[in-house]
Order: structure tokens, then sequence, then C-alpha cells
């Protein structure tokens, strides 16, 4: 299709700065959200005590 043929701008923006391109699988990237959401949510608990 033609949207998989268009870049996003992250992509655009990498290649451009690091001549790079990232990708990251679905699954792993929504572990590592999810494990991002419940470390900030950890660490405002000990914050606000």
């Amino acid at each position: 299709t033609e949207k998989s043929n268009e870049k996003t701008s992250v992509e655009i923006r990498e290649q451009y700065q690091y001549g790079t391109e990232f990708s990251i699988k679905d699954n792993l990237y929504k572990e590592l959200f999810e494990l991002a959401k419940e470390i900030i949510s950890k660490t405002k608990i000990i914050i606000e005590r």
C-alpha cells in the first residue's frame, strides 16, 4: 500500500540524524511501556510519602 511506503516523521528524523532506522516489535514496545508506567507509578508513591 501507499501508506506503508510513506515514512513517519520519526523515521525521517532518525535517518537524517543517525543514518539508521529504529524498529521494535509491538509486543516488546507494549511490555516496555507498561514497565515504564509501573516504575513511574511506584516512584510517584515514594515521592509523595
